[in-house]
């Protein structure tokens, strides 16, 4: 322990950290959506299709506090939904990862994918090599 910090300033401090990179994770790649917001940048008429999709686990959501989704805008990707986006969150309910997990998951690269993030593979429509490298995300060891 650093003679000058008391160990509640130090948890203070790391807890502000955390709270850093939670909101910078939050923001990546154009930050989260309202429904509506989402809805509009996919060209729909509602956020009702945005709800059906979230139940349908075609899109990944988290809560900003007890009645306030949100919807990365990054699962956008010309207009449409993010290519094998579907089959990416299907192996993370499975794994049952917390919502910083996923995002991580999405938009940090990753040595294992050529220095790049599943992101950039996605867009370029290399869902397999996203789709393996999702099975093994957060398991121990790998």
């Amino acid at each position: 322990m650093r003679p000058d910090k008391d160990n509640d300033s130090l948890f203070e401090e790391a807890k502000l950290d955390a709270i850093g990179v939670e909101a910078e994770l939050r923001d990546a790649e154009g930050g989260g959506l309202t429904s509506e917001e989402f809805a509009a940048k996919l060209g729909l008429k509602s956020a009702e299709t945005v709800r059906k999709y979230r139940f349908a686990g075609e899109i990944f959501t988290w809560e900003e506090d007890q009645r306030a989704l949100r919807h990365p805008a990054w699962q956008i990707h010309r207009g449409k939904l993010l290519p094998g986006l579907k089959d990416v969150l299907a192996v993370f309910r499975e794994k049952n990862l917390p919502p910083l997990s996923i995002i991580s998951f999405f938009v940090y690269r990753s040595k294992e994918l050529g220095d790049k993030s599943p992101l950039e593979l996605l867009r370029k429509k290399q869902v397999q090599e996203v789709l393996e490298f999702a099975k093994q995300y957060g398991d121990i060891g790998a």
